[in-house]
């Protein structure tokens, strides 16, 4: 893999971290909608690392290990953001 592909997909990384957390910020301050998008991407996100990770070629080992951590890391976030406490702060 190429320098550029890391950089890049590190980039990208970084921008969806920065997304989530002004989502959560929102959520924070009570908006239902930064809410479900965050539960949205607490789900999606680990599934598309783990994916794109998986597919022989396109990422190096460490690389992937490293983004295997990451996603295990907003997994974790995904049984908080979707449990039923938080839920229930955010009644439709």
């Amino acid at each position: 893999m190429t320098r550029e592909r890391v950089d890049g997909r590190s980039a990208g990384v970084l921008a969806s971290a920065a997304v989530t957390y002004w989502l959560t910020v929102l959520a924070s301050r009570g908006a239902r909608g930064a809410y479900l998008r965050v539960r949205v991407i607490s789900i999606v996100m680990p599934l598309a690392i783990i994916g794109v990770d998986l597919i022989p070629g396109v990422t190096t080992v460490w690389f992937a290990m490293m983004q295997a951590t990451c996603a295990l890391a907003i997994a974790a976030a995904a049984f908080i953001v979707n449990g039923s406490r938080l839920r229930a702060a955010f009644p439709r």
